[in-house]
């Protein structure tokens, strides 16, 4: 069914993703080379796809995000945000850092997918993104943004006070123990 909310929204922390296709010649093996062609790219990663499809079905969902205006990735990500009718008016764009790609080799049968991470700075939580987190009634994302995108948990631990439900998705890297321990403390659902 669908979220109906009538001041309250979705947030979705989206980590700057984008799936490159290549097609190969042959699939490498170490030390191989092998020519390949770039089949397309498309915005991908959990928390876009999720605030996207939420959005197509009626659901009022803000993005959050950090990304190089001079990247080809941000163009396809804003692009596909706002032809689902995501409000992309939080996010922030930086020189100073790359978009994620997820590379996927294709070859007969056999893919290998390469995730190349963003790398960027952590938000400078001002009264805009505060405001953004306090009024959600969701906030959505991948265990890791989180890690990536505060400089700490107080945030989102403000916008829990403020009544924000945090579901995250546990497809990340668990590093250190201590930080998914309270990254899962702070979940509402996983």
């Amino acid at each position: 069914g669908v979220v109906k909310m009538t001041d309250k929204y979705i947030t979705v922390l989206l980590g700057s993703y984008v799936d490159e296709f290549y097609r190969i010649d042959s699939y490498p093996e170490e030390g191989d080379f092998t020519h390949g062609k770039r089949a397309g790219i498309m915005a991908g990663g959990c928390p876009l796809n999720v605030g996207c499809a939420a959005s197509a079905f009626g659901t009022d969902v803000r993005a959050l995000d950090y990304l190089n205006p001079e990247d080809e990735a941000t163009a396809v990500i804003t692009e596909t945000l706002r032809r689902y009718g995501v409000d992309d008016s939080h996010i922030c764009y930086g020189e100073d850092c790359t978009d994620g790609r997820v590379v996927i080799l294709n070859s007969g049968d056999r893919r290998t997918m390469i995730v190349c991470d963003p790398v960027r700075p952590v938000y400078t939580v001002d009264e805009d993104i505060r405001n953004l987190l306090n009024n959600s009634a969701y906030i959505y994302s991948l265990m890791h943004m989180v890690e990536r995108s505060f400089a700490d948990t107080g945030p989102l631990l403000e916008a829990k006070r403020h009544g924000a439900k945090m579901v995250f998705d546990g497809t990340s890297k668990y590093d250190d123990p201590h930080r998914s321990r309270m990254l899962t403390e702070l979940a509402d659902a996983l």
